[in-house]
């Protein structure tokens, strides 16, 4: 979750990357890697008419790292295809054994026997669910974070922070939760959320490659990492 060396305070980071080519794709890994992250988020969203021979390739050496995720539309991603294509690449990811996949709660709700399957195969499943417009009053959060912990181990709740408000209604879900939760809000206004969730109790936190966040709000890996460094924990 956390280390404490000297007083600092040090959470987990996951650096989400993408790129539409595999061979770019790598490359970020790679540099997210090697600049502290602790995992590295892999949106296979944007990859274009890539072999599943080839992604464990490029992965092999940061598998125990690696998040892989396909995020349709509805939930802020990019995916064009049909649903049933986008879970057939989820479960060739997931037979590569990284250390999680995420896919959303609809999808798991709609698809029980998914989850099943994914759990064999990988090493950890996030069950995720984004408000992409808004942050939900803190009894549907609540109600949602219920959903969601039947399916999982790890859950991830993510709103869009439209007052800094939202930010302390997705952080009071910590105190509600049964399992390993990660939540926060995205946007300008929940960058708080983003920074301080590790101290809630979240695993780790998501971070981007400088210039090329894959959600409103991201902070950079590498001033991230100047902050944590930069604070004391009490």
């Amino acid at each position: 979750m956390t280390s404490l060396k000297a007083g600092r305070w040090r959470p987990k980071i996951c650096t989400s990357v993408y790129a539409t080519d595999l061979s770019v794709l790598v490359k970020r890994l790679t540099k997210a890697v090697e600049s502290g992250s602790d995992y590295v988020e892999i949106r296979l969203d944007y990859l274009k008419d890539f072999d599943i021979r080839d992604l464990k390739k490029a992965c092999n050496r940061f598998l125990d790292q690696c998040i892989f995720t396909c995020r349709p539309p509805r939930e802020g991603g990019v995916f064009q295809g049909t649903d049933e294509e986008r879970l057939k690449i989820l479960g060739k990811a997931a037979s590569l054994h990284p250390r999680f996949i995420d896919l959303e709660l609809d999808t798991v709700s709609s698809n029980s026997p998914l989850i099943g399957e994914l759990k064999r195969k990988a090493q950890g499943v996030i069950v995720s669910w984004h408000s992409l417009e808004n942050t939900p009053k803190s009894p549907l959060l609540t109600t949602i974070l219920r959903k969601a912990e039947k399916y999982s181990e790890t859950v991830k709740i993510v709103t869009a922070a439209n007052s800094v408000d939202d930010n302390f209604t997705v952080l009071s879900l910590y105190a509600k939760a049964r399992r390993p939760l990660i939540a926060f809000c995205m946007g300008e206004k929940g960058v708080v959320s983003r920074i301080l969730c590790p101290l809630f109790g979240s695993p780790f936190t998501y971070a981007s490659l400088p210039h090329m966040p894959t959600a409103a709000g991201q902070v950079a890996l590498d001033d991230l990492k100047t902050l944590y460094q930069g604070v004391k924990r009490v």
